[in-house]
């Protein structure tokens, strides 16, 4: 009998000792969370059964040892998978009673913007019959075709193939002129255009410019717009002297205003008895008052001699003069 008891008290070591870490994770899980307390209740009542069974495997020395090892193993893997859930079901309810409060907080908010008086008080009866009867009856009509017609337009082609068209304000007053230059087929049919623009042609004053001609066309028409200039114009405060140095003209240009001037066009038509050989421009930009600068135009050039065309005189032409 010393023997048998000493086997039961040397199987149930074992079971001392396997139960000895339960009792430390318990007391882990009892520090962690303090409402988990409550959960330990049920299965510390589970334990009562394991005591029963251990009091029964030390009356019943006849059971296999490796049998009731592998039980109890099995038990105690089941208690930690049921612990394990629980505080994982916890934390879930948790987070879903957070969305919950977020969600009515914002319902409150949506709540309170929609109750929000923005119902602001506008006087109806205010008067906003602003009087706008200013007289802008300007007849600009007549008073252009008239600057318009007195506009005299000619052209020439030159021996070098270039359009030429000149234009002469007859006015008694410095103009902007636009020239617009359309081309037809012999079928009368439109097949090209171009224009030229002068924002301040002096009174008497001539102008030369070129037109883009397309290389084949039967007639054309141009058609002359003109209208007082504005105060932008700086034409009566330019002056140019020019002489012939070889076959090369210099053209010296002065600026007589009180203020700079920004843009300067002059050409230049030379001419073989009364035909016109060639035409060429230059510009001169923000000329300062009282200042003088020099242009050279180069004798008119055949391109398919490759000799200088000789020509018997030339003809400057100042064709704008403008401040932006």
């Amino acid at each position: 009998m010393n023997n048998q008891y000493n086997n039961q008290n040397n199987m149930n070591q074992p079971m001392n000792n396997m139960n000895q870490p339960m009792n430390n994770m318990n007391q882990s899980m009892n520090n962690m969370n303090q409402p988990m307390n409550n959960m330990y209740q049920p299965m510390n009542n589970m334990y009562q059964p394991m005591n029963n069974m251990n009091g029964n495997m030390m009356m019943g020395g006849n059971q296999p040892r490796k049998t009731n090892n592998a039980l109890i193993i099995i038990i105690i893997i089941s208690i930690i998978a049921v612990i394990l859930g629980i505080v994982l079901l916890g934390k879930d309810d948790s987070k879903d009673t957070k969305k919950d409060n977020e969600t009515k907080e914002e319902s409150k908010k949506d709540e309170k913007d929609d109750d929000y008086d923005y119902n602001y008080d506008y006087d109806d009866d205010y008067d906003y019959d602003y009087d706008y009867d200013y007289d802008y009856d300007y007849d600009y009509s007549d008073k252009n075709e008239e600057l318009s017609k007195n506009i005299e337009t000619r052209v020439e082609i030159a021996k070098d193939g270039t359009f030429i068209v000149f234009a002469k304000n007859n006015n008694k007053k410095t103009v902007e002129i636009e020239i617009d230059v359309e081309f037809f087929d012999a079928s009368g049919k439109s097949i090209d255009d171009d224009y030229v623009i002068s924002l301040g042609l002096g009174a008497n004053s001539e102008l030369a410019d070129e037109i883009y001609a397309p290389e084949t066309y039967n007639t054309y028409k141009i058609t002359v717009d003109a209208e007082e200039a504005s105060d932008d114009s700086l034409y009566d405060k330019v002056s140019y002297t020019h002489k012939q140095t070889n076959n090369n003209v210099i053209v010296t240009v002065k600026n007589n205003a009180d203020k700079t001037i920004e843009d300067i066009d002059m050409t230049i038509v030379f001419y073989d008895g009364d035909k016109a050989l060639s035409m060429d421009y230059d510009y001169i930009y923000d000329l300062g008052a009282g200042q003088t600068k020099d242009i050279t135009f180069y004798a008119p050039y055949d391109y398919d001699t490759h000799q200088y065309f000789k020509y018997t005189s030339y003809k400057v032409y100042l064709n704008d003069a403008y401040n932006w």
